[in-house]
């Protein structure tokens, strides 16, 4: 059953900042990046439970082919989006619910 996907503006924020710092390296690249995210976002909206458990109830999904992951968690009916950030950045960043 498809969930609700619900973007905390923290996770926002950083999709806008990785999307800004992909176009300056390569135009069209941020757009590419957005896509991935849109299909990412659009996978775990169908199949949440298929998504790694990591930490309590926070599960992660790598966005496509670039190097970010989106870390939410399954509350009743909706998908809460927390967090996204880089594979490499700080890991005691993840789990927060900003």
């Amino acid at each position: 059953m498809k969930k609700r996907i619900i973007i905390k503006p923290l996770a926002d924020q950083k999709v806008g900042d990785v999307f800004e710092w992909y176009e300056f390296r390569k135009e069209g690249l941020g757009f590419e990046f957005l896509n991935e995210w849109e299909s990412t976002l659009e996978y775990i909206s169908n199949h949440p439970l298929s998504c790694r458990k990591i930490y309590k109830d926070f599960r992660q999904k790598l966005i496509g082919k670039f190097p970010y992951l989106i870390f939410f968690e399954i509350k009743d009916e909706a998908i809460i989006v927390y967090q996204v950030m880089g594979a490499l950045e700080n890991p005691k960043k993840r789990y927060t619910r900003s």
